[in-house]
């Protein structure tokens, strides 16, 4: 996996992610599907197989052949692989090679295709149900800064979002659970820092809780386990991932917050607002003393 949290196109990382995302997929076929997929990458290094990006590259050419539209991520894939010298770990090259020397070449072809299927569902087909979504969602851009809010369960929403330009997208699903979803070539640490410390002090303050010192950490608070903040390190010149996530595809046993959409959007909204000179302190004070008044009310 991806340092900065993203998996690299077509590696076992991304295709088990694609397959995490399509929910009409029996969880059987996703850890037979994984545990294949493993065994194939491991057995190309434990062989010492030469990768063969010319014959993936047709592979997928010929996939493409049936449909209407090519992804920009097969684009991209295919650009590479025109590179003899291009290596990338447990990728699908590397898969379908371990499975022809494993299983043959009708089950690696089999097993190539398979991972196509859902590589094209999920970039395509999940990407324009989540555009749907995208241009029924509420918008609005604040010192220019596009931020987007609404309920959806469409797995790419996040993803169809910023593609359309947004900056900050809050995604909840239908059971409660909730995403924030930034583009760190436009939000910087201070505006994820100051809105991950606000979201946590505002499920304190719902929630009648003590109120931990450093709302900032990266990770779960242990006072607060309806929130982590995930903070990937700097690699190159390349932005790092920050995601602020009340569940997701792989932990779904979190609680649920008790903050509503529109406070959440509203608290975005103050983020950017008072960005970069955020005071912290003084929005603290003003919560504690809403929160008072309601209670005395």
């Amino acid at each position: 996996r991806d340092l900065q949290g993203e998996s690299q196109p077509f590696d076992i990382s991304d295709i088990i992610k694609c397959a995490q995302r399509i929910k009409e997929l029996k969880d059987e076929y996703r850890v037979e599907l994984g545990l294949r997929i493993i065994r194939a990458g491991m057995e190309f290094h434990r062989k010492g197989l030469k990768r063969d990006n010319i014959t993936t590259s047709e592979i997928i050419q010929n996939f493409l052949a049936e449909k209407k539209v090519t992804p920009q991520k097969f684009q991209q894939y295919m650009e590479k692989l025109r590179n003899p010298r291009f290596q990338r770990l447990f990728d699908l090259t590397e898969i379908f090679q371990g499975e022809k020397e494993k299983a043959g070449e009708k089950e690696a072809l089999e097993l190539a295709k398979e991972i196509l299927h859902l590589e094209y569902t999920d970039a395509y087909e999940l990407f324009q149900k989540a555009l749907k979504d995208f241009a029924k969602a509420w918008k609005k851009k604040i010192k220019g800064y596009l931020l987007v809010a609404d309920v959806s369960d469409e797995p790419k929403f996040n993803v169809a979002a910023r593609v359309m330009g947004a900056a900050i997208v809050i995604q909840r699903n239908k059971d409660g659970h909730t995403q924030l979803f930034f583009d760190t070539n436009k939000v910087d640490d201070r505006l994820t820092n100051a809105l991950v410390s606000m979201i946590r002090l505002e499920e304190c303050l719902l929630q009648k809780r003590e109120i931990p010192n450093d709302l900032r950490r990266s990770g779960r608070i242990e006072e607060i386990p309806e929130w982590y903040y995930y903070k990937a390190p700097s690699v190159g010149k390349k932005q790092p991932g920050r995601f602020i996530l009340n569940g997701s595809l792989t932990t779904t046993d979190v609680p649920v917050t008790h903050i509503s959409l529109d406070t959440l959007r509203e608290i975005a909204e103050k983020a950017i607002i008072y960005h970069p000179k955020f005071n912290w302190w003084r929005w603290k004070a003003e919560r504690i003393a809403f929160y008072l008044k309601a209670k005395s009310a």
